[in-house]
């Protein structure tokens, strides 16, 4: 399971900008958020686009 950090990380890589994250964290929450970064980070392991 990944941090939140990690999680960020991840969806800036998958091209998110601070801003949107910011604004999906306010809108959903940091749980939904860390779920976004964790599917983020499971795509960037199997090379999925």
């Amino acid at each position: 399971m990944a941090t939140y950090g990690e999680a960020v990380k991840a969806l800036l890589r998958a091209g998110l900008t601070h801003r949107d994250i910011i604004d999906l964290t306010r809108a959903d929450g940091r749980e939904e958020v860390k779920k976004l970064g964790e599917l983020a980070l499971k795509d960037e392991e199997t090379g999925d686009e």
